[in-house]
């Protein structure tokens, strides 16, 4: 699965979990699910700031980043976004669908690879 997508479905659980109108069955399927996304944000975090400081000396004044440089950090990021993960044999969680659980099309589609939704 590639970084990008796991990425996404971090932020999904990450705005779902400031819903506190959640059933309890919601919710544990919602931290199990953040637990083993959680790693993959990690190393995402740490991969971006390696990148902020290996490009930072070519920022100008304002922080922007210009030419070949900037060409090059776009670059890397997108390759770190493309990375290839292995997840093993995921086992997706269910989820119940209900009215005002704060859940938007965005956050369906960033967890439809982990989440099983049942009306």
């Amino acid at each position: 699965m590639k970084q990008h997508k796991i990425i996404s479905a971090y932020k999904a659980t990450n705005e779902l979990s400031k819903c506190n109108n959640l059933s309890a069955d919601t919710l544990w399927a919602l931290y199990t699910l953040r637990k083993m996304l959680s790693p993959h944000w990690e190393f995402q975090i740490e991969r971006e700031e390696a990148l902020r400081n290996k490009y930072s000396k070519f920022a100008n004044e304002e922080g922007k980043i210009s030419g070949q440089p900037y060409l090059d950090y776009v670059k890397e990021f997108e390759e770190l976004m493309n990375l290839e993960k292995d997840l093993g044999d995921i086992q997706k969680v269910k989820l119940k669908l209900q009215d005002g659980m704060g859940i938007t099309i965005q956050m369906m589609e960033a967890l439809e690879d982990f989440v099983v939704f049942e009306k």
